[in-house]
C-alpha cells in the first residue's frame, strides 16, 4: 500500500503533504432540478507525476521496480471538451501489465455521499492496438476504500455494464459514457464486510455494508490492469471522471471552463477549448472522435 493510502487508512489525513491535496470541489444544482453537477477541474500533463495531484503506477513507492505501461495526458480529444484525454495502455509481450492514474482525497468520503453524486467516466478503446478479446473490459474506474475498517479497491466492471445508450461493455474506436453508480457491478479486490475477494456486487451493496465510522472512498483511480494473458494488448483513453462532486477533465493545455453554452448541465467550455454536446456530464456515446 502506498504512503498516501497508508496515511488515509490510518485516519491520519491531516499529515498528507500539500502536493496531494486537490482543490475544493463545489456542488451545485442543475437548472432543471436538484441533481448535483460536478465542478470541472482540469488535469494537465504536469499534474500527473510524483508530485501529484495525480499519481502514476511508478509514483507509488511500493511499486518500485515494477514495469508500467503508458500513463500520460494525451492530445487525443475527448468528445466533451475536445482538449485531450488520459492515455492508459499495456502492450502484448511487454513486461508491463498495468497502467493507472490515481488521485487521493483529503479525507475518506462516505460511500453514501459518493453514490448520491454523479459517478461516471468516458472510455475509448483503440481497436488497431488492442486485442479483440480485451476490448470489452476497457479501463476500470476504481475506488480505493475503507470498509468496516479494512482496505480494499472497488473496480467498476465495464464488460458487465451498459453505457448511456444501453449497450454492454466497451467497444473499439468509439467514446462511450458509463454511469457507474446505483446497481452497476463493482469488484472488490479483498474480502471485506462479508464480500469475497474478487467478487462482483452492485455499488449499492457496498454503500449499505461499508458504513462504519471512518469508512469511505479515499480516492479515485483510472486503471488498465493485468489482462490474464501476457500476449494481450489494451490501448485506452479515459476522460471526464465524475466523482464526489468533481469532474476531472484531462487536457493538454489550460483554458478555463466557464459553464458556458454547449452543456445543458451548466458547465461547459470556452471558445478554443472545444465545445460540448449538451447531454449533461459525460460524452456523446459512439462519437468516433479521436486523434492518431
Amino acid at each position: 500500500m502506498s504512503r498516501v493510502r497508508s496515511v488515509l487508512v490510518a485516519a491520519a489525513v491531516a499529515a498528507l503533504p500539500a502536493a496531494f491535496l486537490p482543490a475544493a470541489a463545489g456542488v451545485a444544482a442543475t437548472p432543471d432540478g436538484p441533481r448535483p453537477r460536478p465542478n470541472v477541474v482540469r488535469v494537465l500533463p504536469g499534474d500527473l507525476g510524483p508530485d501529484g495531484p495525480w499519481l502514476r503506477l511508478q509514483d507509488d513507492p511500493s511499486n518500485a521496480g515494477r514495469p508500467y505501461g503508458v500513463q500520460e495526458v494525451s492530445p487525443f480529444p475527448d468528445s466533451v471538451f475536445h482538449d485531450g484525454s488520459l492515455h492508459l495502455a499495456v502492450a502484448g509481450h511487454d513486461p508491463a501489465q498495468q497502467a493507472q492514474a490515481a488521485h487521493y482525497f483529503t479525507a475518506a468520503v462516505p460511500l453514501t455521499e459518493v453514490a448520491a453524486r454523479p459517478l461516471a467516466y468516458d472510455l475509448y478503446v483503440k481497436g488497431a492496438t488492442s486485442t479483440p478479446d480485451a476490448i470489452p473490459f476497457g479501463a476500470n474506474l476504481q475506488l480505493p476504500v475503507v470498509c468496516q475498517g479494512a482496505f480494499t479497491t472497488l473496480s467498476f466492471q465495464p464488460q458487465l455494464a451498459t453505457d448511456s445508450e444501453g449497450r454492454t461493455g466497451a467497444v473499439a474506436d468509439a467514446w462511450r459514457h458509463f454511469d457507474a453508480g446505483g446497481s452497476t457491478q463493482w469488484r472488490t479486490s479483498r474480502a471485506v464486510a462479508g464480500f469475497a475477494a474478487q467478487s462482483d456486487h452492485p455499488l449499492t451493496d457496498y454503500v449499505g455494508a461499508c458504513d462504519a465510522a471512518g469508512d469511505g472512498a479515499i480516492g479515485v483511480i483510472a486503471n488498465v490492469g493485468r489482462l490474464g494473458d501476457a500476449t494481450a494488448s489494451l490501448d485506452t483513453y479515459v476522460d471526464n471522471i465524475a466523482v464526489d462532486g468533481t469532474l476531472y477533465d484531462f487536457a493538454v493545455e489550460d483554458c478555463a471552463h466557464d459553464g458556458g453554452p454547449g452543456h445543458s448541465s451548466g458547465y461547459g467550455s470556452t471558445p478554443g477549448c472545444g465545445s460540448g454536446n449538451g447531454n449533461g456530464y459525460g460524452s456523446r456515446a459512439d462519437s468516433g472522435r479521436g486523434g492518431a
